[in-house]
């Protein structure tokens, strides 16, 4: 399998059939564990838990959203996790099928997936 993969991201980098051709989980998967991706994801993760640690403790469950926050800042959170759950957002998972290392998805688009996702990221 790793091989077949291996083959589709070199005929999408050489401009063939796009590496996610097809929109399967084993692609999706692969894109999870891709390192510029999750490089991406991370940074976004942080940049979402500078806001969760300023806002108001009015907001509902804060604690539990404050605490994941500081776990991504401490970098004590499972980015691959993070990353299998964003993927599963539909706007993502559209995007996603079509770049090698999920360069299409915006930083925009990223960071909306996060925002619907940070509640349940965080446990509450």
């Amino acid at each position: 399998m790793k091989k077949f993969s291996a083959l589709l991201v070199l005929v999408g980098l050489l401009g063939g059939t796009p590496a996610f051709a097809g929109d399967s989980y084993s692609n999706y998967g692969a894109l999870a564990s891709n390192t510029v991706f999750l490089q991406r994801l991370d940074f976004a993760l942080h940049k979402a838990a500078q806001s969760i640690v300023a806002e108001s403790v009015s907001v509902t469950s804060h604690a539990q959203r404050r605490n994941f926050a500081q776990n991504v800042i401490f970098g004590n959170y499972n980015v691959a996790g993070a990353a299998l759950y964003v993927l599963a957002d539909a706007t993502i998972q559209g995007l996603a099928s079509v770049g090698v290392n999920g360069g299409n998805i915006t930083d925009a688009q990223l960071d909306a997936a996060i925002a619907a996702a940070w509640n349940a990221l965080a446990g509450v």
